[in-house]
């Protein structure tokens, strides 16, 4: 209840307008995927289709496969009656919300585990579950924010290690949470198994020779609910490798980033903003901020305990995560210099997609536990442990006002209103059942909700357009890009534009008039005349543009 109060309190201006305003930034087209795929997933069983291939959008030979793009489906399943009832907006609202809140709870039984005190492990599932990497991919990663399931993979495995449950009841359990992690994301499934290998090394080099044994046992058992998953999710598996493989981006942690604190903090955000402003990648994917308090709490918690094994296998891990979110280059300052480990490991494959700056959630988790640990061991100076504490709170407490350049509102909120003609039954007098539309703006580009527009419908048509990562190779260039770019960047625009619309058989053209920029003008040269309708403007296309 704590923890979604908090998550409730940070979200408010999207609770408050569930079905209009978006908990996520204006800046990312990533959230209209997730909310597509609320009403796909749950379509295509009522239909009888293949959920992992979809003939709605990109209208590409053979179907876009969603398996390797981040379709979500196990939370579209879990969000089905939501989206059912409220639409999938809301049901993104509502998962966005929640996903801190059960992220704090499955650390907080973690720590609650290790340390059998309640107030500290309240505390540790509270640095976890509402991190700076966590308040990052709020921006509107859905798959990246829901990482439950890396604090319950670990719990199971405690738990079976000493004993606490069987092993058939362990290989179920685990079997189940690393199926709900492919289905929600195969990259952090990825990332957990290699910080799982890492983390179960260090133990086996690092602990007293009883407990190797011990924790050599449940390797076989580990080993069997990895079998379980895969056979179970053996259809999800087989598309993911035969799709097309995306390559993550060059985003790595700097040096500084542990220190400094980017526009997503509250405290120093604008004090440093010079610094944090020079870090690789994005707002949303610079989540590896710890703050100085915390730091002190790891360091306090290293030096008193040092001689304990558990400390020094948390420590081991803890320095091999860091070492493995800067990446394949050491970044000090945006300045990249001398090469990493990661620069050998970068190129295989089912490794390109990973971006290292997201192993940022496991060093939240680490210090996580490690502070818990701190706090709830016996010491004359709880008072000033848990005025520490509470300093590392603060720090990391996120900045709810900030703001995208020229944009008024926060960058965890975005307004999604969508039109009269898609809101009502309106469409269904302008277009035909299963016509290809083309929506302007295009699918990904900075405005590109039309995903949105076609999931508010049921599917009712289909998309010469689209988003999840990557462009189908079928579809032509330059036309596709200038489509994404919002702008006709060649003189022979219109001819291209009318060749576009006759190889993919488009019937149909749907535009905002407010964000459609000068493709109305092209429209417009070709000879096109709308009708306004319900706040968009419907170009039919004469059908012997269809054939060529």
């Amino acid at each position: 209840v704590l923890y979604v109060a908090i998550a409730v309190l940070f979200e408010h201006p999207a609770i408050a307008h569930l079905n209009s305003v978006c908990a996520c930034t204006s800046a990312s087209t990533d959230p209209t995927q997730y909310m597509w795929s609320m009403v796909w997933f749950p379509y295509a069983i009522l239909h009888g289709l293949n959920p992992l291939v979809t003939h709605e959008i990109w209208v590409a030979p053979g179907g876009f496969d969603l398996a390797g793009a981040t379709s979500t489906p196990a939370e579209a399943l879990i969000a089905w009656p939501v989206t059912a009832i409220a639409g999938p907006l809301v049901a993104f609202n509502i998962l966005t919300t929640l996903a801190p809140a059960v992220g704090a709870w499955f650390a907080y039984r973690l720590c609650l585990y290790v340390t059998r005190s309640p107030a500290a492990s309240i505390l540790g599932g509270y640095l976890f579950g509402f991190s700076s990497y966590e308040f990052g991919q709020l921006l509107g990663h859905l798959h990246l924010t829901v990482v439950f399931a890396v604090p319950a993979a670990v719990l199971l495995t405690l738990k079976r290690i000493d004993g606490v449950i069987g092993a058939r009841r362990y290989v179920l359990l685990m079997a189940l949470v690393l199926a709900f992690q492919l289905l929600t994301s195969s990259e952090v499934l990825v990332t957990l198994t290699g910080m799982g290998i890492l983390a179960l090394g260090c133990a086996l080099l690092l602990s007293d020779p009883p407990d190797r044994r011990r924790i050599a046992a449940v390797l076989p058992e580990l080993a069997g609910a990895y079998g379980v998953m895969a056979v179970v999710c053996s259809p999800f598996i087989y598309y993911e490798l035969t799709g097309p493989a995306i390559t993550g981006g060059p985003y790595s942690a700097d040096a500084l980033s542990f220190f400094i604190p980017n526009v997503l903090t509250h405290l120093g955000a604008q004090q440093f903003l010079a610094v944090s402003s020079a870090f690789p990648g994005n707002t949303s994917e610079q989540g590896t901020y710890l703050g100085l308090p915390l730091i002190a709490i790891v360091a306090g918690y290293a030096i008193a305990r040092w001689r304990e094994p558990a400390t020094r296998i948390l420590l081991a891990v803890l320095g091999l995560a860091v070492i493995w979110s800067l990446g394949d280059h050491l970044y000090i300052d945006g300045h990249r210099t001398i090469r990493l480990p990661w620069i050998a490991f970068w190129h295989l494959p089912g490794l390109k997609l990973l971006i290292t700056i997201r192993i940022g959630m496991y060093i939240a988790l680490l210090c996580a536990v490690i502070a818990a640990l701190w706090l709830s061991a016996p010491s004359r100076h709880a008072a000033r442990r848990w005025l520490l504490a509470a300093v590392s709170v603060a720090a990391l407490f996120p900045n709810i006002g900030a703001r995208n350049a020229g944009v008024r509102t926060s960058v965890f909120q975005t307004s999604y209103p969508t039109p009269a003609f898609f809101a009502t039954d309106l469409y269904r007098r302008y277009l035909r059942r299963d016509e290809i539309v083309l929506p302007l703006p295009y699918g990904g580009s900075s405005y590109g909700v039309s995903l949105l527009w076609q999931a508010r419908t049921d599917m009712y048509f289909r998309l010469a357009s689209g988003s999840f990562g990557y462009t189908p190779p079928s579809y032509p260039e330059p036309i596709a890009y200038e489509l994404t770019q919002q702008m006709p960047l060649t003189a022979n625009a219109p001819s291209l534009l009318r060749s576009f619309i006759a190889t993919e058989r488009v019937s149909a053209v749907v535009a905002d008039p407010v964000h459609s920029g000068p493709w109305l003008g092209v429209l417009a040269r070709l000879g096109l005349h709308p009708v306004s309708a319900g706040g968009v403007l419907v170009y039919r296309i004469p059908r012997g543009w269809r054939f060529i």
